[in-house]
């Protein structure tokens, strides 16, 4: 199987944002926006979990008002 994939987002409003994945552990493993600047709207991110071992992670969405964490399963 191939663990790539895209996340996408919504921003309603402008500005700086940073997109991080941790496993479940709450460890770190990749940062894939580190504190960019994004205009408001539909937004995507390719990700590849390639380096990383099958299981479960989080994905932390971190803008200046709103932190957001989804879950992400990673099958090889």
């Amino acid at each position: 199987l191939n663990p790539e994939t895209t996340i996408s987002f919504e921003l309603v409003e402008s500005g700086y944002m940073s997109l991080t994945i941790y496993n479940l552990l709450g460890r770190k493993v990749d940062k894939l926006v580190d504190n960019q600047f994004y205009e408001k709207g539909l937004h995507s991110v390719a990700f590849s979990g390639s380096e990383l071992a099958s299981g479960t992670y989080i994905y932390q969405l971190n803008t200046m008002n709103h932190i957001i964490n989804k879950r992400m399963i990673i099958l090889k």
